[in-house]
């Protein structure tokens, strides 16, 4: 048992370690300037969900 919880601090420790690297990078790369403005990203769903309505109406 005391191994278990022992495994499972040090996974909680490692999961919180690369969260914060990963929140971190996406703040190093919004403040770089490196963003996608909300049309843009919509402009790309759309196309994508055409394209998946055109695949289910053709099959």
């Amino acid at each position: 048992m005391r191994d278990f919880v022992k495994r499972q601090q040090q996974e909680a420790v490692e999961y919180d370690v690369q969260f914060r690297q990963a929140v971190q990078a996406g703040i190093d790369e919004a403040n770089a300037g490196d963003v996608l403005l909300a049309e843009e990203v919509e402009a790309e769903a759309a196309v994508w969900r055409a394209d998946v309505q055109r695949k289910f109406s053709a099959g």
